[in-house]
């Protein structure tokens, strides 16, 4: 184990830890009446806090990486293509495996925490995924 710890670079103790500002920026977007923004980027890792209200646009997402989707607000539905829909609410997460078709809804609002890889994923397609009861 000492190994390991050893092959970690060191960083300077000022730079080893960010604040990072989630509610004021959550409230900005939801009074802009929605978006997203990205609150870290490195080469490892991209943190972003978005605002999704209903009637969205219901835009396909695929993402380089896994991402987690946290509640931070209100409530919402996460579709993936093939997969019956998960209903998520304040303080419940969802894992989305790089590369599965997803979309997110606001129902009829929600704000997410967002953690990926870096490059959020852009919408690709029209909705239109999910399976059917």
């Amino acid at each position: 184990m000492t190994e390991l710890i050893e092959d970690i670079p060191r960083v300077d103790i000022f730079d080893a830890a960010s604040w990072l500002d989630l509610g004021g920026v959550r409230e900005s977007l939801e009074l802009a009446g929605g978006g997203s923004r990205i609150v870290h980027s490195s080469n490892a890792l991209e943190i972003g806090v978005e605002v999704l209200t209903s009637p969205g646009r219901g835009e396909v997402r695929i993402e380089r990486g896994d991402a987690l989707y946290v509640v931070l607000e209100g409530c919402g539905v996460l579709g993936v293509a093939g997969q019956d829909p998960l209903a998520l609410v304040r303080g419940e997460a969802a894992i989305v495996r790089a590369g599965a078709r997803h979309v997110l809804f606001g129902n009829p609002s929600v704000s997410l925490l967002i953690v990926s890889a870096p490059g959020l994923s852009a919408p690709t397609t029209p909705l239109a995924l999910c399976r059917r009861p």
